[in-house]
């Protein structure tokens, strides 16, 4: 079986060939990236304790939450901005971007007025069980991490743009700038400052905003001064149609957030910090699949949305074959780095950190779970068909917590990770059937939306 880039997609059409070259250039960025957040776990685990990394990673885990509060409107501007695009309404996305952001302007003004007084006072030592004679300034950590994250989301729908262009390696090219700038940073504080966790959220934190503050202008003035946002561009009309979409692709993030930031925290909080650094060092290594997959499929999203809006359906199911291999291609590159993981683990942060590996099996096979139900929600959500995958993430996000609570008894920390395989197997079943239907022309009722 063939998967090299130019087989991946037979059809020579410019929707092709464009999906090509972002394949190309996102595996060039995502194979460098792959190697920075490989680095960056040492470079951080030199500079901190295990246990003041664990911290950081469920703080960090928790403040992704903030992404939330855009109630998917980073994706529906995707969708929007791609429908317009196609249409060659260039004032249409104009507005779209422009009230897109001012929303978020907005949004980020709420979350600091409403939430700094209950970071202030909220005791965050009783809450994620940490000890205060090794993190001392826990408050001063979540708050400032807090304030960068909250201006970081103000400017992270740049990348929602450059997806929306069907030109999805600039957005992992930000998103790569953003990390290399944080390793590089940690790497000189660790020669000229002692360990400081402060240093480190503040690092982290800032290094992606910088990022995406750069891109601005290189972004609206230079290459597509057309989409610069305006005050006269914006309008309220804007935020409905894309509110439209947008409280689907809220429930949906939700649901991944629930994974990432509660598997974190209810780690934590049950077995505690030291716990959660070995589980986020083998989540990580396995989700090196996860990257491979989507950098391959990434460019579908915004593609199908254009394919779909034209009525293109051939190129779809033509297309769906492809990724169908590509799924069993991944499989089995799971299978070899769950036999090597032991090895890699000692290479990659050495000795100091054990990882059993029963956790490396379960989170292999949650990954590849994750990756059949992400490879037919790309196709569902280019095609605006979010309905069912809402309903699924909404039931998920519910049983969640209890699943886990009652499987973390017999199981420890290996049954949250049961907890998330089970809970994701019905929207990987429900994503396979919907598309099949829509695909096959059979949809109907609730199928079809």
């Amino acid at each position: 079986m063939s998967l090299t880039i130019p087989s991946f997609f037979s059809a020579e059409d410019k929707r092709s060939q464009k999906v090509k070259k972002n394949i190309i250039a996102s595996t060039i960025i995502k194979v460098v990236d792959g190697v920075t957040n490989l680095l960056i776990v040492p470079v951080t685990l030199g500079y901190l304790s295990s246990y003041e990394y664990g911290v950081w990673l469920v703080l960090s885990s928790i403040l992704s939450w903030i992404n939330t509060f855009d109630i998917g409107l980073g994706n529906g501007l995707r969708n929007k901005l791609t429908e317009s695009l196609a249409k060659g309404d260039q004032e249409a996305s104009r507005k779209y971007v422009t009230t897109t952001m001012f929303v978020l302007i907005v949004i980020v003004v709420v979350l600091i007025c409403v939430f700094s007084p209950l970071i202030m006072w909220m005791n965050w030592y009783s809450a994620l069980n940490v000890e205060e004679s090794i993190v001392p300034n826990l408050r001063s950590i979540v708050y400032t991490a807090f304030v960068l994250f909250c201006f970081n989301f103000a400017f992270k729908f740049i990348g929602n743009v450059y997806q929306a262009l069907q030109l999805p390696a600039i957005s992992n090219l930000i998103g790569f700038l953003g990390r290399f700038v944080a390793l590089a940073a940690i790497f000189i504080c660790s020669k000229i400052i002692k360990g400081n966790l402060l240093i480190v959220s503040i690092i982290y934190s800032a290094s992606p905003l910088l990022v995406c503050i750069a891109f601005y202008p290189i972004t609206f003035k230079t290459l597509y001064p057309f989409l610069s946002p305006s005050l006269k561009c914006f309008d309220r009309s804007c935020i409905k149609d894309l509110l439209s979409l947008s409280v689907l692709f809220f429930l949906l993030q939700l649901g991944g957030l629930v994974l990432f930031a509660m598997s974190n925290f209810m780690i934590s909080k049950w077995f505690g910090p030291d716990e959660v650094t070995p589980y986020n060092i083998s989540y990580q290594y396995f989700s090196l699949a996860l990257v491979v997959f989507s950098l391959l499929i990434t460019p579908l999203w915004s593609a199908v949305t254009d394919a779909f809006a034209k009525g293109e359906m051939e190129w779809i199911k033509n297309t769906h074959l492809k990724v169908k291999k590509l799924l069993l291609f991944i499989g089995a590159l799971l299978l070899v780095m769950l036999f090597a993981s032991s090895f890699v683990y000692h290479i990659w942060v050495g000795d100091g950190i054990s990882v059993p590996f029963h956790m490396s099996a379960l989170l292999a096979l949650y990954v590849y779970i994750t990756l059949w139900s992400v490879g037919y929600s790309y196709f569902l959500n280019g095609m605006n068909k979010l309905k069912i995958q809402a309903i699924n993430t909404i039931t998920m996000a519910i049983l969640f917590y209890p699943v886990c609570f009652f499987l973390s008894k017999p199981f420890g920390v290996n049954g949250i990770i049961i907890g998330m395989c089970l809970l994701n197997i019905p929207g990987a079943v429900f994503n396979y059937i919907q598309f099949n239907k829509l695909i096959g022309r059979k949809a109907t009722g609730l199928w079809a939306q």
